[in-house]
């Protein structure tokens, strides 16, 4: 059962903000936008499970242009885990993210936001899963923003230095901050599906922890040059399973305040070990 993503797919710091010199380019993907998606799931809730297929299949569809971050959150029920379940994916850090980035009532679990954007006709940033798809469709184009990532990692010490260039591709006129974070997958334990129980399903993109603040460094407005911003973590040590090194994943993004909120401006990410 550790390949059911694979069978079901087939089916369907404190730091410092300095200027550096200019450059051409700069971006893991340049000149394309590459979009994130924060998904808020849970360990009971049955929809939830195709809400993570779905995802894993617009992953292949858009092919590193996408990332997805995937939080339980302490709101609902739905993303409580089971008495004998190994891990507890909720966190006050992603329950803190939801509440920061949704503009409606809680309509429960599967929801996500894509690139935290109010698409025409939503009350909420936060979308059933049924609407994913062609919204992340309609984010797809050019970028005002390359982000590239740079880091060392000491596995003996579990030290992390994570350096961030970002490039604008165009004057970005709106307060910018950048936001840093970690992810973990292949995570194996309980999930409830639509044909019941599964006892090794495998999790991905578990948000662990925050490396930035959850409002992230402020990096000013009316960017035009492009900037360096560093950040310094400590991951905890190996245990029961989880924060293995070679599951965790850095992402990265930078938003814009605009007057319809606060949105994604670029997404990057890269594996801890590859």
């Amino acid at each position: 059962m550790k390949n059911i993503f694979f069978v079901f797919v087939s089916l369907l710091f404190v730091t410092a903000c300095e200027e550096i010199p200019p450059t051409i380019g700069g971006g893991d993907i340049e000149g394309e936008r590459v979009i994130l998606v924060e998904e808020f799931s849970g360990t009971s809730c049955v929809p939830c499970a195709d809400g993570a297929i779905i995802l894993e299949n617009e992953l292949i569809e858009n092919q590193g242009k996408l990332v997805v971050v995937t939080m339980h959150i302490n709101e609902g029920g739905q993303s409580d885990p089971y008495p004998d379940s190994k891990h507890d994916f909720r966190t006050e850090k992603g329950t803190e993210v939801k509440g920061n980035i949704s503009t409606g009532a809680f309509s429960g679990i599967p929801n996500a936001s894509v690139n935290r954007v109010l698409f025409d006709g939503e009350n909420d940033v936060l979308l059933r899963k049924d609407k994913w798809t062609g919204n992340i469709a309609a984010q797809r184009g050019d970028t005002k923003m390359n982000i590239n990532l740079d880091f060392d990692f000491n596995d003996a010490t579990r030290e992390l230095t994570l350096d961030v260039t970002m490039v604008p591709t165009q004057n970005i006129s709106g307060e910018v901050k950048l936001k840093a974070l970690i992810t973990e997958s292949h995570i194996i334990d309980k999930q409830d599906t639509p044909n019941g129980l599964v006892e090794d399903w495998e999790h991905n993109h578990i948000m662990r922890d925050y490396i930035s603040t959850l409002s992230g460094t402020a990096l000013g407005s009316n960017i035009s040059q492009p900037l360096m911003e560093s950040f310094a973590y400590t991951i905890p040590a190996e245990e029961n399973d989880l924060w293995v090194a070679k599951n965790l994943e850095l992402v990265v993004f930078a938003t814009e305040d605009t007057p319809e909120g606060q949105v994604v401006l670029q997404a990057a990410t890269k594996k801890l070990m590859e």
